[in-house]
């Protein structure tokens, strides 16, 4: 006869349909878990994960945190924590979980990578360089790294240094806008208006919104004396920005 409290069987079949993705199913399993024992730490992990994959973060959170209540050495819970508060473009409360997830396991690549793009969101840059640089390391190409590194980098006016990794940005996404625009913006800063013009244009083309990469791309036509096609670029900056001077 099937035992309804069986915890071992709820929490079975809340992995199988997890692993299917079936994540409504599953979370209904390991709530069950949780309703039957309290205290079962991986079931709120796993409640955790499938209301964010639900897209119920705020119950996400709830679980997350129960579970690091239990037992506060898990690793992937405090990067799932730092993750769902991302996901909420709560950032900076998603520092700490990160951080303690990279304490726990110092190789933890993801924790690393999310705690650097989460300072460049927050354009705490110089605190974003440290962790791109190791995630590089360990992992070159992994994520947005490259972007990220290249564009802290050239925040922090250390212009020639963003440059190498922004060119490989572009070549890992030639459609990526912000690469491009922040290539060409590296160049005209080192005096290689000529060189900017191309990931200037391909920005504008693949976002023709782009105020910015209108506006550099007009002042690199400028000071190559490309007057006509600088009048362009700068009435398309003012066209989607009227208070571009």
């Amino acid at each position: 006869k099937y035992d309804p409290d069986n915890v071992e069987a709820f929490y079975n079949s809340g992995d199988i349909h997890e692993s299917f993705q079936r994540f409504k199913e599953a979370a209904q399993n390991f709530k069950e878990v949780t309703r039957i024992n309290p205290e079962h730490v991986e079931a709120h992990s796993g409640l955790g994960r499938n209301y964010a994959k639900l897209n119920l973060p705020e119950n996400a959170l709830a679980e997350f945190n129960i579970a690091l209540q239990i037992n506060p050495n898990l690793a992937e819970t405090y990067y799932q924590l730092g993750n769902t508060y991302g996901e909420l473009k709560r950032y900076q409360e998603g520092l700490q979980p990160l951080r303690k997830a990279i304490q726990l396991k110092s190789d933890y690549i993801k924790a690393v990578y999310l705690l650097g793009k989460f300072h460049t969101i927050l354009e705490n840059y110089q605190e974003a360089i440290v962790p791109l640089r190791k995630v590089d390391k360990v992992e070159p190409g992994f994520g947005e790294t490259d972007f990220l590194l290249g564009k802290s980098l050239l925040k922090l006016k250390q212009y020639h240094d963003a440059l190498p990794y922004l060119e490989k940005a572009v070549i890992e996404n030639p459609q990526f806008s912000q690469a491009q625009y922040f290539l060409g913006l590296s160049l005209i800063k080192i005096g290689r208006h000529k060189e900017s013009v191309k990931p200037l244009r391909v920005a504008v083309t693949a976002d023709p919104d782009f105020a910015n990469a209108f506006r550099y791309l007009g002042e690199a036509q400028q000071t190559l004396e490309n007057y006509p096609e600088a009048i362009v670029a700068f009435e398309n900056a003012i066209r989607i920005d009227p208070e571009f001077t």
